[in-house]
């Protein structure tokens, strides 16, 4: 998203991208699955660097540029990941040992990592390419039960790709939701106040990742919906739009209850 100008008063907010991951987002589940991968892909890069401590002493203390940080983050790379298997139970150790993971700059250092041991893989950031394979997924998909879904995935062409790449890629993330929302139970408060079992359904996993309605008083509402609610609303996209089509005219994200605008996906 490229950002438009705000207010004074929001001048000091920006947002890096509305697709940031918080440290609370990764379970303990995430966290031992990717031990068993990170055990599983040092099976032959056992031995740590020899040099990895006077790198370490580098990224610790040293005043470095950016390009000299990452070649001495790289150049300790068995170092770290083996340190992590031995040495770490949870994500909360293995981030206080490597605190520069929650940085701004942490998927970077997650990309160089992973690179150092799977040499030839495309970049994570490589979107199109992959927007291609999910288009491709969804396209062969059979037996869509959402209507809402199924709609868009019936008319949705990759052409749109060169013709307007943000809207391809917010109909591929939408659709996308069909596959992966939440089946289990969980306990939630109404807008009442009053505790209830539900389960989320698709509707309930696609407006957590970008609400859309017709009219801005119908986005004030549904913060006000969500703030009734008594529980912290976590930031998240909001689209100015046809939910039906998904053809947006504007976009905005939700900060600390400021709605901000940005000129595009």
């Amino acid at each position: 998203m490229n950002q438009q100008t705000l207010s004074d008063s929001q001048e000091s907010k920006t947002v890096s991208s509305p697709f940031s991951l918080s440290q609370s987002s990764c379970s303990e589940f995430e966290f031992q699955n990717s031990k068993i991968i990170v055990l599983d892909i040092l099976k032959q890069h056992t031995k740590p660097e020899d040099d990895a401590q006077l790198f370490l002493q580098k990224i610790k203390f040293d005043n470095l540029t950016a390009d000299e940080f990452n070649s001495a983050w790289a150049a300790c790379v068995k170092f770290r990941l083996n340190q992590i298997r031995n040495e770490c139970q949870n994500i909360k150790e293995a981030l206080k040992l490597w605190p520069q993971y929650k940085g701004s700059n942490g998927y970077k250092f997650i990309e160089s990592d992973f690179n150092a041991i799977h040499k030839n893989v495309p970049s994570i950031l490589s979107w199109e390419d992959k927007f291609l394979k999910l288009y491709t997924f969804l396209k062969h998909h059979a037996n869509i039960k959402d209507r809402s879904v199924n709609k868009i995935v019936a008319t949705v062409d990759k052409r749109e790709l060169e013709e307007d790449k943000d809207i391809f890629h917010l109909k591929m993330l939408w659709c996308l939701h069909y596959n992966l929302y939440q089946t289990k139970k969980f306990l939630r408060k109404n807008v009442y106040g009053k505790r209830e079992y539900g389960k989320f359904t698709i509707k309930d996993s696609q407006d957590s990742f970008i609400y859309i309605n017709a009219t801005m008083q119908s986005l004030e509402d549904h913060l006000d919906f969500l703030s009734a609610k008594g529980d912290p609303v976590q930031p998240f996209i909001l689209g100015l739009g046809d939910v039906e089509t998904l053809k947006i005219n504007s976009f905005y994200v939700y900060l600390d209850g400021q709605l901000m605008p940005f000129e595009n996906f």
